[in-house]
């Protein structure tokens, strides 16, 4: 069932095409609404899928947890879950489970940070300083519905050679002016992205 996106939908699930055929997958199935599953190819190694799993469920409890404590109304992320499966899909092997958040998508988010409101860019500042390793490209930062910013790649939240903040993705999408305010807020912490 996990040889290949094709043979994740053969056995009934929703795979979505990613950017990168080297990416995670990722599905949905109708009898559980509101969760995707991500997987790797069989052919990815079971420890170092457990060990992917682990960071993203381990980074999404983190900003969740700098989100309550912190009070940050304007960013969202999504729970994250690692399920084992039975033994019949082979020694060890999991499955992430992930909530489902109702986000724009990635065009529309680009188009949305150009005029980013300054209580969501204060609020997604907090967490990437907090956090820097997280990847802030429209693909993993993307705007819900409702105009919060939901993280969505987590894996990286504490790579330890980021130590300051570069807006290195998101400032292609904000205007002069938002990223004037941005680099104001940041202060010290702004550091200039390499080219």
């Amino acid at each position: 069932m996990f040889d290949s996106r094709k043979a994740w939908r053969r056995a009934g699930f929703d795979v979505f095409d990613p950017a990168k055929d080297t990416e995670c997958m990722v599905a949905a199935h109708a009898s559980a609404p509101g969760y995707l599953f991500k997987k790797y190819p069989d052919r990815i190694a079971q420890a170092v899928q457990r060990n992917n799993f682990a960071a993203r469920a381990k980074g999404a409890t983190r900003v969740a947890a700098l989100i309550r404590d912190e009070r940050l109304e304007h960013v969202v992320v999504p729970q994250k879950h690692i399920h084992v499966l039975s033994k019949r899909f082979g020694k060890d092997m999991q499955v992430l489970v992930v909530e489902r958040i109702d986000i724009v998508g990635t065009d529309a988010s680009e188009q949305r940070y150009a005029d980013i409101a300054e209580p969501v860019l204060r609020d997604l500042l907090r967490v990437l300083v907090k956090f820097p390793g997280l990847d802030s490209n429209s693909k993993n930062v993307q705007f819900t519905r409702d105009g919060k910013i939901a993280f969505i790649d987590l894996e990286n939240y504490r790579r330890p050679d980021r130590k300051d903040v570069t807006l290195r993705s998101i400032r292609n999408y904000l205007s002069r002016e938002k990223f004037k305010l941005a680099r104001t807020i940041l202060g010290s912490r702004f550091r200039e992205a390499p080219r």
